[in-house]
């Protein structure tokens, strides 16, 4: 679904995102645009694939999966950022609350990692982890769960403290696409928390690529509809200055 979704949207890529300069939105658009399904890819294929290299390859995909998650959140602020005007009070409280956030994150995997090692078993079957004991798995979706419920919080209060009047197209798709990731995100996490408490063990950790894949397609949808708006937003006022323009030389015309 993932791989169907990004042939789909390939165009809006190279239309938006590729011709666009290099900045950070574009890099961590890229990293999880490319990186997510040549992961999954990798790890689908490590069975039919098992020599060496392959496995030194996986390796290093789970080494770089922990900074490069964190890609998400830092776009999700970003595009609070935006919806604020870029507010400095709101900048600061939301980067220590991200930086919070990740110091959570390193706590609790490692509280977990801690608790469950004697519990954790490989599945040939399933070529992943499972476990025997569900001991305190849970608590590593809590801090972004919690994170996302603030950002949340932010993006509806901006919403209800905005203006109707002041809201144009562009306004309206930030709102309907920031409310949509947000939402479809906090949903996949809370899901993992509540799977990581009621599931059954055998079951706990299979959602993650599901979960994983939909918030990637979720958060590129995201970027690509904004990206696509702003090129019709700039178009917009274009045409509206090239007809003032012209308006102003046909008023000049006859005292010349």
């Amino acid at each position: 679904l993932m791989l169907y979704d990004h042939i789909l949207t390939l165009d809006k890529e190279v239309r938006f995102i590729w011709a666009a300069p290099w900045t950070l939105p574009k890099t961590l658009f890229l990293i999880i645009r490319y990186f997510v399904p040549a992961f999954v890819l990798i790890h689908l294929c490590r069975k039919l694939l098992q020599d060496q290299s392959t496995e030194i390859v996986n390796r290093t995909c789970h080494l770089v999966l922990i900074p490069f998650s964190s890609s998400y959140a830092v776009l999700a602020l970003m595009h609070i950022w935006n919806l604020w005007d870029r507010d400095g009070r709101l900048m600061i409280l939301t980067s220590c609350l991200f930086v919070a956030t990740q110091i959570a994150n390193l706590i609790c995997l490692t509280f977990s990692l801690v608790h469950i090692t004697e519990s954790v078993y490989f599945n040939s079957a399933f070529s992943m982890c499972m476990l025997t004991d569900r001991h305190s798995a849970g608590i590593i979706w809590a801090p972004g769960v919690a994170f996302e419920a603030v950002i949340f919080s932010a993006l509806f209060w901006n919403a209800l403290s905005r203006p109707r009047y002041l809201e144009d197209d562009f306004t309206k798709i930030l709102y309907r696409d920031g409310f949509a990731y947000i939402l479809v995100s906090s949903l996949l996490r809370l899901m993992n928390l509540i799977l990581s408490f009621v599931a059954p063990l055998s079951l706990i950790f299979l959602g993650i690529f599901f979960i994983w894949c939909s918030t990637t397609m979720t958060v590129t949808r995201l970027v690509l509809n904004v990206a696509g708006m702003a090129e019709k937003r700039a178009l917009h006022m274009f045409q509206i200055e090239l007809t003032r323009f012209e308006y102003n030389d046909e008023d000049s015309e006859p005292w010349s």
